[in-house]
């Protein structure tokens, strides 16, 4: 029993840990961007993670969570010039944690309560999970803006910057990581079929080369509208989850050209830059997902529609047998009462009947009747 239960313990504890490094690569990653003091960026990708390992693994992930949020957003804020700089930047980091998992947990709870059936596979879902993900993202940014500001980590004269930078990526780290890994079952129904797949890398293969001229200096034109029909042909021919793909793909090659000062989206205000072409990725894969989740319901409803003509002949075919089969007995009963009558008709002999209830008796013998 003791045995079982520790086995319990460790495989949680190998979670949790398991749960904080990868949160934490991802915080690392994002904070290549990021502005001062080193740990706000518009590019958040461990926000999605967090939704969508709550949505797998439920709410006893938080500590898992926060212990790497904890270790991303103080490796970048940690000061250690004085005992009491690095106590308080300490505590900024702790502060932060809690904003971060609410985030997470309240995402999910939303989902459950308000995205019902298919997340992606119906319209209303799409934009109800961006509505739901926009409202959960408001306690991280709040929280983690409010820690740093009461730490005297980020000047209350950068507030707002701070806090639409930090609320941005979080929102837009959610929408572009989360659809990948929510939906990465729909990976093995590709990967069965060589056609699909072989047309799935095809896609994947040309938006990352209609990305590489969009978002580089390749060309002076302005060509950044150049990935979208890879974006709907993933939304005809795949599924949510190609289209998903497909746009973290552009999103990742349009940020590292962005990261090497290429594009159309470098500016002087860099931060500001970065926060417009996260949001047109945002827009393009909210796009996507609501063509694709329309033409699965379409399809849906194609598919019903045959069904019910299929169930609706099948039904037709047996009323219809089953009027034959009764006109055929009314047929069988005329003949058989004409075959009566005509046999009483030819008899000398009489009939009769009792009516027990009312005690009558008819009797019919050449057409006279006797009470």
């Amino acid at each position: 029993m003791k045995s079982g239960h520790h086995r319990r313990w460790h495989r949680s504890l190998v979670e949790i840990l398991v749960i904080a490094a990868v949160y934490f690569a991802l915080a690392r990653l994002g904070q290549i961007l990021a502005i001062d003091p080193g740990n706000v960026t518009s590019i958040w990708p461990a926000s999605g993670f967090a939704l969508a390992v709550v949505m797998w693994r439920g709410y006893r992930v938080w500590p898992g969570l926060w212990l790497g949020n904890f270790l991303g957003n103080t490796w970048a804020i940690l000061d250690l010039s004085t005992f009491e700089a690095a106590v308080r930047t300490l505590v900024t980091g702790l502060a932060i944690g809690p904003g971060d998992v609410l985030q997470a947990c309240l995402g999910a709870y939303l989902i459950r309560r308000f995205c019902g059936g298919e997340l992606f596979g119906e319209t209303r879902n799409v934009f109800r999970f961006v509505g739901t993900q926009s409202i959960a993202c408001l306690s991280s940014a709040t929280f983690g803006v409010l820690a740093l500001c009461l730490g005297s980590v980020v000047p209350w004269s950068e507030c707002g910057y701070t806090w639409l930078t930090w609320y941005l990526g979080d929102a837009v780290g959610v929408i572009l990581v989360a659809p990948v890994l929510l939906m990465s079952p729909m990976l093995l129904p590709i990967f069965r079929d060589t056609s699909r797949m072989v047309e799935a890398a095809t896609i994947l293969i040309l938006g990352i080369f209609a990305s590489l001229i969009a978002f580089t200096d390749v060309s002076d034109l302005p060509l950044s509208f150049l990935p979208l029909p890879l974006v709907l042909w993933a939304a005809v021919r795949g599924n949510q989850f190609a289209v998903s793909a497909t746009v973290l793909a552009l999103s990742a090659v349009a940020i590292w050209a962005f990261a090497t000062r290429q594009g159309p989206f470098v500016s002087d205000d860099l931060n500001f830059s970065l926060m417009l072409l996260q949001f047109y990725m945002a827009v393009t894969l909210v796009t996507g997902l609501a063509v694709a989740a329309a033409l699965d319901e379409r399809r849906r409803a194609e598919r019903n529609v045959r069904d019910r003509t299929l169930e609706t002949s099948r039904t037709n075919e047996r009323l219809e047998h089953e009027i034959s089969e009764r006109k055929a007995v009314e047929a069988a009963l005329r003949i058989s009462e004409e075959r009566f009558q005509l046999s009483v008709k030819g008899s000398t002999d009489g009939l009769w009947d009792w009516d027990v209830a009312v005690s009558y008796t008819h009797l019919r013998a050449h057409e006279t009747y006797i009470t």
